[in-house]
């Protein structure tokens, strides 16, 4: 099993070093970093990744409290903090320790808050799977709610097209064209409506004009101003508005440092400053 990780942060190093020596006896912790300083802590829990933190109430600088306060909810490591008694007991509970040491740490007393800490990240763990079950099982009861078939007209007759089979949707007023493989399908719909009986965590619109289906997106290429080229796994090539970026952040592209240096300068496109509609994409096929 992997282990706790533990970020150390306390202002007198020989403290630290008791510390590290009593975590010796907890075989399920490891200490993966240390620091003196309050200024340092935030940007070492981001670094280092710590599951739990043992931090000094009175840190210089910025003393532990704020430095609690500073913590994203879903981020927060498990706090147990060190100091000398008085109210530094009841601010520490205040803001959501899972313990609170006097200094100087007894063994026997550590070993009881370590054990806290465990207990509190096990919780947070098992929350954790619990949300994303429930996430998975409201996806498979939205995924039920949404045909797996389109009725496309082809040659004089009803094709029941599997929305497998979809690569990409284009619109054009009344009308959409449904691109699956080397065969384009016209229906007299708007894109909007066709879009409301697709399953969204599979369809997702690019641009006003353009639905895609996310799973044959190969790459994304972020342009100036916000902007991106999305290519297909067909080679098809379509330009994703700044306006529908939450598809990037979607697909977890957003994070990527290529996308943040690439989209640093705002350019707006000439089709957007004219407000002229785009030219069709390449790569689709014929009309069946």
């Amino acid at each position: 099993m992997p282990k706790i990780a533990v970020l150390i942060a306390l202002r007198e190093p020989l403290l630290r070093r008791r510390l590290r020596d009593l975590l010796q006896d907890q075989s399920d912790f490891e200490v993966v970093s240390e620091c003196g300083d309050g200024s340092e802590v935030l940007d070492e829990i981001r670094r280092s990744g710590a599951e739990a933190l043992l931090l000094d109430a009175a840190m210089p600088r910025i003393d532990g409290f704020d430095i609690v306060r500073s913590l994203s909810a879903d981020r927060s490591p498990a706090v147990v903090f060190l100091g000398t008694g008085g109210d530094q007991a009841q601010q520490a509970f205040d803001v959501g320790a899972v313990d609170f040491l006097l200094k100087p740490v007894e063994r026997r007393r550590f070993a009881r808050a370590m054990e806290r800490v465990r207990t509190r990240i096990r919780w947070q763990k098992a929350a954790a799977v619990g949300e994303r079950l429930s996430a998975l099982l409201q996806t498979l009861r939205v995924a039920a709610e949404y045909p797996p078939f389109l009725p496309v007209p082809s040659e004089g007759r009803i094709l029941f097209l599997s929305t497998d089979e979809i690569d990409w949707i284009e619109g054009s007023g009344n009308y959409v064209h449904v691109h699956a493989g080397d065969r384009v399908f016209r229906l007299r719909q708007t894109l909007a409506s066709l879009q409301a009986s697709l399953e969204p965590g599979r369809f997702r619109r690019i641009h006003r004009r353009t639905i895609v289906n996310l799973s044959r997106i190969r790459e994304v290429e972020p342009l100036p101003g916000g902007a991106a080229m999305v290519r297909l796994r067909d080679g098809t090539t379509l330009r994703m508005s700044r306006g529908y970026r939450d598809v990037v952040s979607w697909l977890g592209a957003e994070s990527s440092p290529a996308f943040a240096v690439a989209t640093s300068e705002p350019v707006i496109s000439l089709e957007e400053s004219r407000g002229e509609t785009l030219p069709t994409p390449a790569g689709g096929g014929g009309s069946a």
